[in-house]
């Protein structure tokens, strides 16, 4: 004890530095055996000289550092022993690109992934009010916690976009799709360069009636727009004699998919797909259709929505239909 005392009345005042973790060590030791003296060091001592009152202040001006370190490293020896004396990082916890979601978000992130089936290109939206983040960031944050969604093999074969024209109602995809959900038909119709969703409706059969019916009433809604060519599969419905008389009086060219080739109808398979993971969460189910065309963004487009693409003045029939569900309401819902 007398050597480190003297050793400690020989040191020069020094400026603030940064302590190794061994000095650390030494000064909280040293504070804590004065502590167990009785709480002072004054008086003589074996040499029977006279010392000065050991202080915090002081053992601090002697090691170079501030009172309100030291006590922060008696607390963190107090609680965690030698490794609370460690070096630890500096600044807040990171995450994939600097970013730091509240605390609270986190499990709303992957709730929503989950049960909502939202891409994170639509949870950056969602979050956009309270954060600023990118998608890509969430998928990396909700893949530590394997909730990315599903994986889908790479094709060997690169396929290449088909696209008909630049622009609207030169081709129409035309197919029909039963849910999973509930179990029903639905006649859908795509407009192909702004992938507007025309049609989706419910048919009790898959005659060529409900075709030619469903068909009239798209055009009639649509202010009387057709297409040039109109793309479908080759169901007995659509290559049925009425139904091209019907397409002829029209002055639309009717044109079919290969045989075992659903690739040529993809845009609408891949709308079928997105209709059977979020429509059950619209009542009724039709609603989504208004949701997709109006206020979901579509990344094969350029993060466009369809009606910007095919209706660009806005002033449309069908813009007077209200959207009742959106994806505000749906998050706040299952939020």
């Amino acid at each position: 004890m007398v050597t480190v005392f003297t050793i400690l009345l020989g040191m020069s005042n020094m400026a603030h530095r940064r302590l190794s973790p061994p000095e650390r060590l030494e000064l909280v030791q040293l504070y804590l055996s004065a502590r167990t003296n009785n709480q002072t060091m004054t008086g003589a001592l074996d040499d029977g000289q006279q010392y000065p009152r050991l202080t915090v202040t002081r053992l601090c001006r002697e090691y170079g550092t501030s009172r309100q370190t030291f006590y922060r490293w008696l607390k963190r020896f107090r609680e965690e022993g030698h490794a609370g004396l460690l070096d630890r990082p500096a600044g807040r916890p990171r995450l994939p690109n600097r970013t730091v979601l509240f605390p609270e978000l986190l499990p709303k992130l992957i709730r929503w992934r989950r049960w909502l089936g939202l891409s994170c290109r639509q949870l950056a939206e969602v979050l956009r009010p309270w954060v600023q983040v990118s998608h890509v960031t969430i998928w990396r944050l909700l893949n530590i916690y394997g909730v990315t969604g599903r994986v889908y093999k790479r094709r060997k074969k690169r396929w290449q976009r088909f696209e008909r024209g630049a622009a609207p109602d030169e081709l129409w995809h035309l197919d029909h799709s039963k849910s999973d959900f509930d179990g029903k038909w639905r006649l859908t119709i795509l407009d192909d360069h702004s992938r507007f969703v025309l049609c989706c409706r419910v048919v009790p059969d898959l005659g060529t009636a409900q075709v030619c019916r469903l068909l009239l009433v798209t055009i009639r809604r649509t202010g009387g727009r057709r297409p040039r060519l109109l793309l479908s599969d080759n169901a007995r419905s659509f290559r049925s004699r009425e139904f091209r008389a019907l397409l002829t009086r029209l002055g639309i060219r009717a044109t079919y998919a290969r045989v075992r080739h659903p690739q040529t109808l993809g845009k609408l398979e891949r709308f079928h797909r997105t209709f059977q993971d979020n429509a059950w969460l619209f009542d009724p189910p039709e609603r989504f259709v208004a949701y997709y065309n109006w206020e979901r963004r579509h990344s094969g487009i350029g993060g466009q929505r369809p009606a910007a693409r095919y209706w660009p003045t806005k002033s449309t029939v069908l813009k007077k239909e209200p959207v009742v569900t959106t994806l505000g309401k749906i998050v706040t819902r299952f939020g």
